[in-house]
Order: structure tokens, then sequence, then C-alpha cells
């Protein structure tokens, strides 16, 4: 079998060189339409899980205590929270795994979660929601308004101040994570302290995404299925509602102060762009960055690059100002 190769990418001369060959590594193994390329979604999810925990392993992260919970009697939707043992601060966080909303899991994404626990010190409580097309909108961002729910009124059993809880999403995630600060945003108490958003699926209406290098990781072709599967046929219509598709809002006022970062070759950078531009006229504060030569899931696939380390430092930075009294930057 030959070795991977970046020739084998579009325009890799783009691309950051330190995240080339994991992208080549990925694209070999999976075919250069990516995840696509595996026709039966719950094998698709079998690889996408795998992938998660093999890149980060070992998942374990020092100073952490996991424990797996069902947060409301009779539902069969889990959460996993990580309890930092050290440097521990009276903030929560809500973690929202990505795999545009039809993949992804706890475990794929366990080891980040845990590091932003580690990091912030705060608690945090990744929610395990129900996946589309077996359970479309709105099964996913009602769970994970029923997780923030719980975390603003429970959280105080475990040591949380509901003043200093912040909402994390990456990708399908970090949609959902908008789509619930929408939700919140007219409650007067207790409030998001930190919205932050990792390149998120914002807009159902790929068409408008403009183009990008078709890379295999979440391309257009990707976008258009998971759309479909969360909406079904009103997918790019006239009628999709905010809290389904946070693009769709056209005001964003009294939304939470926003951390958002994408990557320059992302699909999702336009839209990334337009939401925080929006944001930005609402008078939101806003902390935006825009990584150069990262395509989407660098962070994931690339974890030893430099640009992943800095937007990881970047991260932390800023849900520790928002989370911790003190205001002690790592």
């Amino acid at each position: 079998m030959r070795a991977p190769s970046d020739t084998d990418i579009p325009e890799a001369h783009r691309i950051d060189p330190q995240m080339r060959r994991q992208l080549a590594t990925l694209r070999d193994s999976l075919g250069p339409r990516g995840f696509l390329s595996v026709a039966d979604l719950k094998e698709r999810r079998r690889l996408y899980d795998r992938l998660g925990m093999s890149v980060t392993a070992p998942s374990e992260q020092p100073g952490v205590v996991r424990s797996d919970v069902v947060l409301e009697p009779g539902s069969t939707v889990r959460a996993r929270i990580y309890q930092p043992t050290e440097d521990r601060c009276e903030g929560g966080l809500l973690y929202i795994h990505g795999g545009g909303m039809v993949m992804g899991s706890i475990e794929a994404e366990d080891a980040y979660a845990a590091q932003l626990a580690a990091g912030t010190g705060a608690t945090t409580v990744s929610i395990d929601y129900r996946l589309a097309p077996e359970y479309p909108y709105p099964a996913a961002i009602d769970d994970c308004t029923a997780a923030l729910t719980w975390l603003m009124e429970s959280g105080h059993t475990l040591g949380i101040d509901p003043d200093r809880v912040a909402v994390y999403g990456v990708s399908g995630g970090g949609g959902l994570a908008a789509a619930l600060a929408l939700r919140w945003r007219h409650r007067r108490d207790p409030r998001i302290a930190l919205l932050a958003l990792a390149a998120p699926m914002l807009d159902d209406r790929t068409g408008e995404q403009g183009a990008q290098p078709a890379l295999g990781v979440w391309d257009s072709e990707h976008n258009i299925e998971a759309w479909r599967h969360i909406l079904g046929d009103t997918a790019g219509g006239t009628e999709v509602p905010a809290d389904a598709a946070a693009a769709r809002a056209t005001d964003l006022t009294g939304m939470p102060p926003t951390f958002l970062d994408v990557g320059s070759l992302d699909l999702f950078l336009p839209e990334n762009l337009r939401f925080a531009n929006a944001l930005a006229t609402a008078g939101v504060s806003l902390e935006l960055h825009v990584h150069p030569g990262a395509y989407h899931g660098f962070d994931q696939l690339a974890p030893g690059a430099e640009r992943t380390r800095q937007a990881w430092a970047q991260r932390i930075e800023a849900l520790r100002r928002a989370l911790r009294r003190d205001l002690t930057s790592p």
C-alpha cells in the first residue's frame, strides 16, 4: 500500500503544512469523498467515532473525574459530567459535540470535553443528543435545551454558579449551540456567560456558502445530505426557523458574548463571517479568529499542529475569562 500523499489533495499548497499529512491519511483511508464514501450511515457513525477516539488517544485527562448520567427521569439521552480535581472554579460548561447532527457521540469527543474541563477548571457536561435522520429537528435542540436547563437549575449540586455557565459547540454542535443561545436569549436570568463556537454549522442554504475546495472532511455534499436528514424537504426553503438553522435569525440582539473560530479553508467560513458580522451589528461582544490554512475539523485531525495548539489556547483563555471570578488567564 502506498503512503498517503498530499499531492492528491485539491489545492494542497493552501493548507497549513503541519495539517496536510493527517488530511492525506483521512482521504487515503476513506476516499476523496470522506465519510460519504461509506454508504451505510450506521457504519459511517462507527468509523467517525473510532476516528475521534483514535486521534485523541489516550482519552484519560489528568485531574478530571468522569460520571455518566441521564439528566431527565425516563429519558434515554445520556450526558457525561467532567469534574476537575484541581484549580476548580464555580463555572459550568455545556459541551455539544460535532458530527453534522447526524454523527458523533460523547465518546468520540471525550478527550476534548475533558481538555476544556481541565483547562478552564469548570465542571463540564457533554450531552449525547439524539441524531438525525432517526430523530429530525427539533429533537437535538430540545435535548440541548433540556441539558442547559438542568445545568442552570440543578448544577448547584455540583458546585456550579448559574451565572457562570457557558455553552461550547463544535461544527454541528456549534450550530446547536447558536440555536440554543437564540432560544435562551430572552430569559432574563440566568444568562449564558459565553457562547463559544468552533466552525459552527449555521446555514441550511448550502448553495450560498461560496466555493471551497472539496477536501473530503466536510464539503457541500456532506452538508446538503446532513441538512436533508435534519429538516427533510424544508431544507433550503423559506420556512426554516432560526432554532433549526441559526443563520436564519434576522436579529441577533440579546445574544450572549460570543467567541467564534473557523479555518480559512472551511466550508463554513462564509456563513460564519456573516453570522459574526450580524452579531457585531447587533452590539454583541465578539471575539473572532480565522485560522489561515486550516480546514474543517483541523483541531481534531491535526492535534499536534501549532495552529491547533493556538486555537485551543484561545478557546480556553476566552472561557476562563467568562467562567472564573478571579479572571486568571492560563
